[in-house]
């Protein structure tokens, strides 16, 4: 089961991975037929959630903050995410309450989840008994629609497609969403 991708900290942008345009050719729709873009803008962004939620890629360039209640008992943490382009910042609190800084690690971002290692250490300890001890701030996604890669996009029209012919006239919410993500595998 994929990990949760964390809070986003920063607003979507304001442009999605594929057009209307885009929309209305996979689905069938002359560029005049206008009336359903409300419908398609919502699939694109139900598709655009599907690929993130299942296949664990970021589309829209964002700043996240994973949560953890400690760190990992190794010197690697395996960020969340696959298309992590650099960590922004880990903070946590120390054993004593205190908010601190961790700074002594390298970003690999050359394997299929990205990873932050420790320098030769060990990380610190956490205040033990508490939730959340460790924040990770880091930057993922792509940063417009021109760099998101095409398999992506395809999947994209693909899941759209699908909902779109399937589930016309509904409500657009945790039901499309899971419909949507039992068919993502077929499309990457």
């Amino acid at each position: 089961m994929p990990t949760p991708i964390p809070l986003r900290t920063t607003p979507l942008p304001t442009w999605n991975a594929v057009s209307l345009r885009e929309a209305r050719h996979q689905v069938r729709l002359s560029q005049d037929q206008n009336q359903f873009d409300n419908e398609l803008s919502r699939l694109i962004q139900v598709a655009q959630q599907t690929i993130q939620d299942e296949q664990d890629r970021v589309v829209q360039l964002g700043t996240f903050e994973w949560r953890l209640d400690g760190f990992p008992n190794r010197r690697v943490i395996r960020l969340p995410t696959r298309n992590a382009i650099a960590p922004v910042a880990i903070d946590y609190t120390d054993t004593a309450g205190n908010a601190q800084s961790f700074t002594d690690f390298t970003f690999a971002a050359d394997r299929v989840y990205p990873q932050l290692i420790t320098n030769n250490v060990v990380f610190p300890e956490t205040r033990f008994g508490f939730a959340e001890t460790v924040v990770i701030t880091f930057d993922a996604g792509y940063a417009a629609a021109s760099d998101v890669p095409a398999d992506l996009k395809q999947a994209i029209l693909a899941i759209l497609d699908s909902l779109f012919k399937n589930c016309a006239d509904a409500n657009f919410g945790p039901a499309y969403q899971a419909l949507a993500g039992r068919q993502v595998a077929t499309y990457l």
